[in-house]
């Protein structure tokens, strides 16, 4: 009986370190997601710029993927593993290349037409 509790405990410290270091991961995609999909800020439409964001994002996703897969429940580790992969297709929904904005004159000439 001792044994069993001891296995549970360490189990389940276990289980919340392996959460920690998922959710450390969170902040950078979070940080990425939003210079992503705020285009206006400095070097906010620039491809190689959004091309390596998207990358760093992939990154902490499979480091998130790989600290998933090490979760002994298997419920918990199955909704880890679909939260990842839902983060992934948002991310792969946003382009690297956007549009220059219009300038003034650009939208003006549209409208002469």
């Amino acid at each position: 009986m001792g044994k069993t509790i001891i296995s549970t405990i360490l189990l389940s410290r276990s289980a919340s370190k392996i959460q920690e270091k998922i959710d450390e991961q969170r902040k950078p995609i979070n940080e990425h997601i939003e210079k992503l999909t705020n285009p206006n800020q400095d070097g906010g439409r620039d491809p190689q710029n959004r091309n390596k964001w998207r990358k760093d994002i992939e990154k902490a996703l499979n480091t998130m993927r790989k600290y998933a897969e090490k979760l002994k429940n298997k419920e918990k580790r199955e909704q880890q593993l679909k939260k990842i992969e839902e983060i992934r297709q948002d991310v792969n929904k946003i382009p690297i290349y956007i549009d220059q904005p219009q300038t003034n004159n650009e939208s003006e000439k549209g409208n002469q037409n």
